[in-house]
């Protein structure tokens, strides 16, 4: 009932195979099906590898195995570090990762000076609450990262952890922070974009 050509030189885990497939008629007679070598419904005849593997910069449909990976970020106060890595990556991931931040002890506003240096991409923080990461949180994150070694979270996260270390800033004002938010953009892109 169908035929598929396959590029099998490219490992599995890092592709994203487009099926040629012959459309079947839907036996209530109105809809064509695209249908994979072993069956299962395609959507545009794409079908896609997981979230972490590298992926072409294509537009392409989700569908319900495929949802958008959360990264939560972690620091002690959810005012400094967390923010920032949430901002960059939203900044330079667009769509292809929801991004949230959280801490330990939640400070009352975002530093001012990490608000600062993300309004210089064009990205506004201001408006943003710290807020103390929950259970839910670690529980619902695909990755989560901690953005200072030696955190202790209030549970076992489900996804992926990842430990990050930064030096702390000279001074807690723009011209300081600078050098962090481009570390911390590097590392973002580094790390979390070879996947």
């Amino acid at each position: 009932m169908h035929s598929a050509t396959i590029d099998a030189s490219i490992p599995l885990h890092t592709r994203v195979e487009q099926v040629h497939v012959r459309e079947v008629a839907d036996p209530r007679g109105t809809r064509n099906r695209h249908r994979d070598p072993v069956g299962g419904i395609l959507h545009d005849g794409w079908r896609t590898a997981p979230w972490h593997s590298s992926l072409p910069d294509h537009p392409r449909k989700k569908t319900v195995t495929d949802r958008t990976p959360t990264v939560l970020f972690i620091c002690q106060h959810n005012a400094g570090r967390s923010q920032l890595g949430a901002a960059l990556l939203e900044h330079l991931a667009g769509d292809r990762f929801i991004a949230t931040s959280a801490g330990l002890a939640p400070a009352d506003e975002v530093n001012p000076a990490v608000a600062a240096t993300v309004a210089e991409l064009g990205v506004d923080i201001t408006d943003r609450v710290p807020r103390a990461v929950t259970d839910g949180d670690l529980e619902h994150a695909d990755v989560v990262v901690l953005m200072k070694p030696g955190l202790v979270l209030p549970s076992t996260p489900r996804g992926e952890v990842l430990e990050w270390s930064f030096p702390n800033p000279e001074a807690w004002d723009a011209d300081a922070v600078r050098p962090l938010r481009e570390a911390v953009s590097d590392k973002i892109q580094a790390t979390l974009f070879s996947r």
